[in-house]
């Protein structure tokens, strides 16, 4: 069995909080229309494949759901009014 050092858990730590921290900034880019739907979800659903192994495994599969459920719906939000 292999051991992890504490420097590899800290890099592994910093590296998943830095994806965290993308996908947060990619939704404010959304929500102020610095960036489109389709994108948005594109750079979310890849954005969680990257993250390593401290991901908690129900929480990925529903972001996953819900990134997939607004595929399905965005022709529908894109033709709401503003």
């Amino acid at each position: 069995m292999m051991t992890i050092s504490d420097d590899e858990k800290q890099r592994r730590h910093d590296y998943g909080q830095r994806q965290y921290r993308l996908m947060l900034e990619r939704l404010d880019d959304f929500l102020t229309e610095r960036l489109p739907l389709m994108q948005t979800i594109g750079d979310l659903e890849t954005l969680l494949d990257v993250l390593e192994d401290e991901v908690d495994e129900r929480w990925a599969n529903k972001f996953s759901r819900l990134c997939n459920d607004l595929e399905v719906q965005s022709p529908a939000i894109g033709s709401l009014p503003a």
